[in-house]
């Protein structure tokens, strides 16, 4: 039985290696070439409880506890497909965590940087733009990023129980300025 690995966007191929700790537990450790271990010292199956994750921003790959999610995978298809008919932006990563959903974007492209495909593949790097978050009582707030001084990182812009609506009225403004038209939900613009 091959050994449990994970291949990235970038192509980066990452095993999990298990060796026994001094007091007696097991510690895995991700390594890149897993013909430097002993056969025995490569997982072949994932433990439960664990997953595979990688990092929108930049493709690094973790191996952590399983985080559950409230999140459906409907409500994950929807806000990415309502994301891609309304963005300026094709390249788009919709990351589900346990409560809320991250919508992110690429805004360059190979062509804007006069390089090939292959070699912007292995260095792009995906910003946060909005996040929805799922609240009690099946309610949505869909968040923009703020770096005004004072007010928190991720501020909520409208909530609402329809989350079709909210993509479909923010997602047009990915990576653009109008998207900083939108103020804090019942506060005034300054």
């Amino acid at each position: 039985m091959p050994p449990l690995s994970y291949t990235n966007r970038k192509g980066e191929t990452k095993y999990l290696r298990a060796v026994q700790a001094s007091k007696g537990g097991t510690r895995y450790y991700l390594v890149n070439d897993p013909a430097q271990y002993p056969p025995d010292e490569l997982v072949n199956e994932m433990p439960a409880g664990f997953e595979w994750y990688e990092y929108p921003h930049d493709g690094k790959i973790v191996w952590r506890k399983h985080k559950p999610s409230t999140i459906t995978a409907a409500e994950h298809a929807l806000v990415l497909t309502t994301a891609r008919a309304h963005s300026p932006y094709p390249d788009l990563y919709l990351d589900t965590e346990p409560k809320q959903l991250v919508l992110y974007f690429c805004r360059d492209t190979p062509e804007s940087w006069g390089i090939d495909e292959a070699w912007f593949v292995r260095h792009k790097w995906y910003d946060a733009v909005l996040i929805f978050a799922k609240l009690p009582a099946d309610r949505w707030q869909v968040q923009r990023e703020c770096h005004h001084p004072g007010f928190p990182e991720w501020i909520p812009l409208e909530t609402s129980p329809d989350l079709a609506v909210l993509a479909a009225k923010y997602t047009p403004h990915i990576g653009q300025e109008s998207l900083l038209d939108f103020w804090i939900e019942g506060k005034p613009d300054f």
